[in-house]
């Protein structure tokens, strides 16, 4: 995954500056601010001309709201078996997070960590390293494995992050303009599309993760004047963006109990 800042052309040749504290790790550029939280080896801020663009992430994510189709008695009961496992109850402990590089026109860094659910067997041993360019780029590249090298079944493997409310007008190029999953991608077609974050949302009788965009190869978030951030991928993507949180997804009972969280 990659992000930042549609203007990025407009920043080469720009060094960047390392400043470091107790708390944070700070890497600075002419035009932007990213901010690293050591206690836990997460990127906490984006900030671009004085302007916060997320609020909190990227984290690793193995967890969805349940759907229908996962419970079905007939073939199997999956959200069962997953909670069963703690993979909804999945604690992230943080064992390394240093600078790798540290040249005028980028900066790596990488976290290491432990995450796993309390009292229970399973264990994931993760990386994530964060690669910053002059012209505000972050590329991130994550990879991780069972600590018992056995074969585990997870609802998701994805990165989750959590951006300021006023990036509202998303675009993307994939499928579209609905949702689509793998088993149903062939209903959507192959475009640029533009809409509000909270048109997103596919309303079914029961609140489940919904929203799903498939084989996407860039997407974008701008506020009201035009800046946000990008993504994209080296390989395709999907993508789900939402105005509440999967916690609030799983606890409601109705569509209308969905909260539109800023």
């Amino acid at each position: 995954e990659r992000l930042y800042h549609p203007e990025h052309n407009h920043l080469k040749n720009q060094n960047l500056a390392l400043k470091e504290n107790n708390l944070y790790i700070k890497v600075e550029g002419s035009k932007f601010d990213l901010y690293f939280d050591k206690g836990s080896g997460e990127l906490v801020d984006y900030i671009y001309q004085g302007k916060d663009m997320i609020n909190a992430g990227p984290k690793l994510s193995f967890w969805r709201a349940p759907i229908d189709n996962d419970n079905t008695e007939v073939t199997h009961n999956y959200t069962d078996e997953w909670k069963k496992e703690g993979i909804d109850k999945l604690r992230q402990r943080l064992d390394e997070f240093k600078v790798v590089e540290a040249e005028k026109n980028h900066v790596q860094l990488k976290s290491r960590y432990t995450i796993a659910p309390a009292a229970k067997d399973l264990i994931i041993k993760a990386e994530l390293k964060y690669k910053i360019y002059s012209d505000g780029e972050v590329e991130i590249t994550s990879n991780g494995e069972f600590a018992d090298q056995k074969e585990h079944s997870l609802p998701r493997i994805g990165l989750e992050l959590e951006l300021n409310h006023e990036l509202e007008n998303i675009s993307w190029f994939g499928r579209g303009p609905g949702e689509s999953y793998p088993d149903s991608k062939r209903a959507a077609y192959i475009d640029l599309f533009t809409k509000k974050v909270g048109e997103l949302h596919t309303p079914y009788v029961y609140p489940q993760d919904n929203g799903n965009r498939s084989d996407t190869k860039w997407l974008e978030l701008k506020n009201r004047v035009g800046a946000g951030i990008e993504f994209y991928n080296s390989q395709e993507f999907d993508f789900t963006a939402h105005c509440y949180s999967k916690k609030d997804l799983e606890a409601a009972e109705h569509d209308c109990e969905l909260p539109f969280r800023e």
